[in-house]
């Protein structure tokens, strides 16, 4: 498995879009393309326009589109919508096993008095932005008992050492980001690796390797394309 910038792929990786939807469009060539989180579904934040307070999104996209919910997307709205993976889970696409784990952790929350602005309850936070425990241990275990382990993992925080090695800060401690990291050693102890672990979440794009698995980190709308030979 290669991933690049340049070459044909057999599908597209991309970062978070923050409902820049017509933006994100342009990008759509027709292969398989997994959105990792921040799409801004239901989230009445920035539109195409750069007005706030809207709450507009597509209610359907080409059947090649799939997204995971990151803090920035109404987890309500993302369960109805046809093109949302799912909270966790497997699934193949382009003959490939992809590992997903959605929910994401908002800094900048209605009870944070560090942040000038802090997000308003039900109308850009959600109070179940995060996964459940409960959801987040089942996630841990499904991926990690799937018999044949997967070939690429997506979710829009980063196992919590990741974290630090990867974007030089400090382990991020919330739950989103222990469960990844309890996964990814879960998956270190079976070996079940899977060759490319692809999040969003802090706006940059960096790559670092440990443990026989690339990790990207993929800033707004930036595209990975991903060649497979499995």
């Amino acid at each position: 498995m290669v991933a690049n910038n340049e070459t044909g792929c057999m599908i597209e990786i991309v970062g978070d879009v923050h409902g820049k939807f017509y933006d994100f469009a342009r990008m759509d060539r027709g292969v398989p393309i997994i959105q990792i989180g921040d799409m801004g579904i239901g989230f009445r934040g920035i539109d195409n326009y750069g007005e706030t307070g809207k709450q507009s999104y597509p209610t359907t996209m080409p059947d090649n589109i799939h997204f995971i919910r990151g803090n920035h997307d109404n987890p309500q709205v993302c369960e109805g919508h046809p093109n949302h993976l799912g909270k966790f889970g497997v699934k193949e696409i382009a003959g490939l096993r992809i590992g997903f784990i959605g929910g994401g952790y908002s800094v900048d929350h209605p009870t944070n008095t560090e942040y000038v602005y802090q997000r308003i309850p039900n109308i850009d936070w959600w109070e179940d932005e995060e996964l459940s425990m409960v959801e987040l241990q089942a996630a841990i275990d499904l991926i990690t008992d799937e018999k044949d382990g997967i070939d690429i993992m997506v979710s829009h925080e980063a196992p919590s050492e990741i974290t630090k090695l990867m974007m030089r800060k400090k382990p991020a401690r919330t739950r989103t980001a222990l469960a990844l990291q309890a996964l990814f050693e879960n998956l270190c102890d079976t070996n079940k690796l899977p060759k490319l672990w692809v999040f969003g979440h802090f706006h940059e794009t960096r790559m670092i390797h440990m443990n026989g698995i690339n990790f990207h980190c993929l800033g707004e709308l930036t595209k990975m394309k991903v060649d497979i030979v499995k």
